[in-house]
């Protein structure tokens, strides 16, 4: 019986050891001025350039790691076979300090349509027959949407990895009108929701 009992305790050592050396929360000021390469970014194409841009936008904002140039990554990429075991080698090819992995996971808005009526004075209708009231139809459209990603880092020399999540959620009502701008509403609207949550994510976590 004691044997047991030590062996128990060996293990239970081992599985704490193993559980420290798990990933830990990222703290953006352990990258300052470091050399980052985004080797992976799952989602869509229309997701991932977004995310891209809301990403570099923050960068330039709070001047935390240097991103390495995506072409010199996809010209390294086109090396290897981007398997998910070269994509260390990749980063570290590329002279990066860390490796980032964003795995993007909700990228969503929906619209619902509806219509308010509104009371206007008429001035013309209320000289003409003393009741000016009337009523107008204005269309509106409820637009909810979310943003959420995972991001993972590693440190090149140690191996250790970091990760978080990147969240934003909103809700809009406002009055349906055409945009004359290159993206449609709904893009520009995940667009907004992306940055946003960046933006709290940098302040979270410098």
């Amino acid at each position: 019986m004691p044997e047991i009992k030590k062996a128990s305790l060996i293990f239970v050592s081992l599985l704490g050891l193993h559980c420290s050396s798990s990933t830990k929360k990222i703290e953006l000021s352990e990258f300052s001025g470091k050399s980052v390469a985004l080797v992976e970014m799952k989602g869509t194409p229309t997701a991932q350039r977004i995310t891209e841009v809301a990403l570099i936008n923050q960068l330039v904002h709070h001047g935390s790691f240097k991103l390495i140039p995506k072409k010199r990554i996809e010209q390294l990429k086109s090396q290897y076979d981007t398997d998910s075991t070269q994509l260390v080698s990749i980063a570290k090819k590329a002279n990066a300090d860390y490796a980032l992995w964003i795995d993007i996971q909700q990228f969503k808005a929906e619209d619902e349509k509806t219509k308010v009526f509104k009371k206007t004075i008429d001035e013309d209708l209320l000289a003409e027959t003393g009741s000016g009231v009337t009523e107008k139809v204005v269309p509106l459209i409820t637009r909810e949407g979310v943003y959420s990603a995972s991001v993972r880092f590693m440190n090149l020399q140690t191996e250790k990895t970091s990760t978080g999540e990147v969240f934003s959620e909103k809700k809009e009502i406002h009055e349906e009108i055409k945009s004359a701008i290159h993206l449609t509403p709904k893009l520009r609207f995940l667009e907004m929701l992306a940055e946003d949550a960046f933006q709290k994510f940098f302040k979270e976590h410098l």
